[in-house]
């Protein structure tokens, strides 16, 4: 430690001395992920975002924050909070496969699914309150103030997002952020975007939780629609910023305010059915209205990947020669092997990413490959630079950071326990 800064902490509260960091209030942490937040959009000057790019300046930004995979939202989100990966944590995807029924549409909302302990688990057991607004696999989790992500799917939920989040949230906190801050119902991303960020200055100044978690959805949703670039990207892009300089100047002076994202994106204009070639086979078979009937293999889809479950173990050796064989379609084949390397899908036979320009469907009985009109955008395969995220801390004790210029996103807990429970 530098002369200097020991005289800093011995006078710093008769001189006011800020040198290293001592003017930092480690108690207080905002994680900030914006849903497919790319590294660009703050290294590069060519997007609309002042606010990222100055935080990048200032504090300490990476190049690259590298997900798990499937590169899917739940599972990284969970990474993110838990420090491990897939098959760890137990959020293996964004939609549950159940082995009697197979692939549903239910998703992994529930925190009851997380088979470790979170980092807002740790500090509620503390003592210390913490909150949430819209972060993944949060609905029943023990948190000061929640306001869960989860929104209508067909045989699970009918109620509106906005009637979900007031029904399933804590101690009535929606209704009395809308008062206070005189706010009312979102009926899209766009508008939960900016609900959500209002209700999180309204904590930080109001509740004062040791760490508040805040998701942010629309870049997500306008790169689906779009793909990597458009005009309506730049426009959520700008919108989005302005979201984070208003948060940024809310904080409690010396709060440490992390961004982060959960994946990049990947262009597509081309949708491989994979259990197409499974029921061609006769190892999918369908009933009446064309409900899946009974299967001995079949294909979990999330985005641009599929988990391949077996459920016949005579035709293993034939599964496997056939996504081998079948590869130029266009994807990638990924074996048990890799995927223990990776921590992931625990139970599957194997799994597929699709390469550039696909992605994955999930009919039985449509063609196999269907050409789409337009460029879409997709996430969820192998790892790649395309699909890596961004991370950027600002206002955080610097000894804590990864020093490497790129950061697999399960260290980023790492860094919030040395930060909140030094």
């Amino acid at each position: 430690m530098s002369f200097i800064s020991k005289l800093c902490m011995i006078f710093y509260f008769i001189m006011g001395c800020t040198t290293g960091d001592y003017h930092i209030n480690t108690d207080k942490v905002v994680l900030v992920s914006i849903d497919g937040l790319r590294p660009e959009f703050y290294l590069s000057g060519k997007y609309p975002t002042p606010t990222l790019q100055q935080l990048a300046r200032e504090g300490r930004a990476y190049k690259a924050l590298i997900p798990v995979f499937p590169t899917l939202t739940y599972p990284n989100h969970t990474s993110i909070i838990t420090g491990e990966r897939p098959s760890t944590h137990g959020i293996i995807s964004n939609t549950i496969f159940d082995v009697k029924k197979g692939p549903t549409s239910e998703w992994y909302w529930d925190h009851k699914y997380i088979q470790v302990k979170t980092i807002s688990d740790i500090l509620e057991e503390k003592g210390y309150k913490t909150a949430s607004i819209h972060w993944p696999v949060t609905l029943n989790a023990n948190i000061t103030y929640l306001m869960p992500e989860i929104f209508p799917v067909k045989g699970y939920y009918t109620d509106s997002p906005w009637e979900l989040v007031r029904k399933f949230d804590t101690s009535d906190i929606v209704d009395e952020i809308n008062e206070k801050m005189n706010l009312k119902e979102f009926h899209n991303q766009e508008e939960s975007d900016f609900w959500a960020t209002q209700a999180a200055i309204y904590l930080l100044k109001e509740k004062k939780p040791k760490l508040t978690l805040l998701h942010l959805t629309n870049l997500d949703k306008i790169q689906h629609q779009y793909g990597r670039e458009s005009d309506r990207l730049n426009d959520g892009l700008k919108v989005m910023d302005q979201k984070i300089f208003e948060l940024k100047k809310s904080m409690p002076k010396g709060t440490c305010l992390i961004i982060v994202g959960d994946h990049g994106f990947k262009n597509y204009n081309k949708i491989i059915n994979i259990n197409k070639l499974f029921y061609n086979k006769g190892w999918i078979e369908l009933d009446e209205n064309n409900e899946l009937k009974s299967w001995k293999v079949i294909a979990h889809k999330g985005g641009a990947q599929a988990a391949i479950y077996l459920n016949d173990k005579n035709i293993k050796n034939d599964v496997v020669n056939l996504l081998i064989e079948s590869q130029d379609i266009g994807y990638n084949y990924i074996s048990r092997n890799k995927l223990n390397t990776l921590g992931s899908y625990p139970g599957a036979l194997a799994a597929i990413s699709s390469r550039d320009g696909f992605s994955i469907g999930d009919k039985i009985k449509d063609e196999i490959l269907i050409n789409l009109s337009e460029i879409k955008g997709q996430h969820g395969h192998f790892i790649s630079e395309d699909i890596k995220s961004g991370l950027i801390f600002s206002n955080c004790t610097n000894k804590y950071l990864p020093s490497t210029p790129e950061v697999e996103n399960t260290e980023v807990f790492k860094v919030l326990k040395n930060i909140l429970l030094p």
